[in-house]
């Protein structure tokens, strides 16, 4: 990996799930930060931060073959199988939550809707219910 600023906004803190710049903790071990794509890191936080614990995540990528954006949990949470992000479809034995793309769209349209469905995971995030354990 190519060390410059820009990379590290892929990092958070494993206590607070912020980017190092956000971290309001007052310590966090250099060697444990976890690696969150950029652009699913709020979605990825309010889970956790609600009692969804994630596992591992991708925003999606173009240029990898089927891409996909997906949120992979520790357990089965009801919440969120019974009340899915517009777009998203749950896989039962992973315990994950993911949006597919279609294949053979240009890179500009593939964005368009990747923005699209973060934006809907951002809105069904920020609605779900704290998790009662």
């Amino acid at each position: 990996m190519r060390r410059n600023k820009q990379a590290y906004n892929n990092f958070v803190c494993p206590k607070c799930f912020h980017r190092l710049n956000q971290c309001t903790c007052e310590y966090f071990p250099p060697w444990q930060l976890i690696f969150i794509d950029e652009h699913i890191q709020d979605q990825v936080r309010i889970l956790n931060e609600k009692g969804y614990v994630t596992t591992g995540c991708c925003e999606a990528h173009f240029d990898m073959p089927g891409s996909w954006t997906h949120i992979c949990f520790m357990a089965n949470y009801p919440e969120i199988i019974d009340n899915l992000p517009l777009g998203y479809r749950y896989m039962k034995g992973k315990h994950a939550i993911y949006c597919a793309y279609p294949t053979g769209i240009t890179e500009e349209e593939h964005a368009a809707a990747k923005e699209k469905a973060l934006a809907n995971l951002l809105d069904w995030c920020e609605a779900l219910p704290i998790h009662s354990k």
